[in-house]
């Protein structure tokens, strides 16, 4: 990619993760589906705040959804 993610960009993923979470609630929440959704979450939020020094990771990880992102 040659272009830097803007706002909106983060918005989209942190989209996509709240529909990945509500599957997993959809579905009695596996315990496993919840461990991805939550190691994806992380692994996304290092990616994004190495891609954007500006990128409010808490505002992200609220965005989500998520109680507690870990991994």
């Amino acid at each position: 990619m040659t272009k830097k993610m803007g706002v909106y960009d983060y918005i989209e993923l942190a989209g996509i993760v709240r529909k990945l979470r509500k599957v997993a609630d959809e579905n009695n929440n596996p315990v496993w589906a919840i461990k991805i959704i939550s190691t994806l979450t992380a692994e996304l939020t290092d990616f994004c705040e190495l891609n954007n020094s500006r990128f409010d990771r808490k505002s992200f990880i609220d965005a989500t959804q998520l109680k507690e992102v870990s991994k």
